[in-house]
């Protein structure tokens, strides 16, 4: 993971660390708890 020295905002961090295709999905299901692969899996299907 790249991150830049410098940002104007603590958001351009977060969005540096979370971004990618499945990352923000996986904290997003991650939310409602402690979960298997094998139940994330399906859900990030749909």
């Amino acid at each position: 993971m790249k991150l830049r020295d410098t940002y104007t905002c603590p958001l351009e961090l977060v969005h540096d660390m979370i971004r990618g295709k499945w990352k923000p999905i996986v904290l997003w299901r991650l939310r409602l708890g402690k979960t298997t692969l094998a139940q994330l899996e399906p859900k990030m299907e749909k």
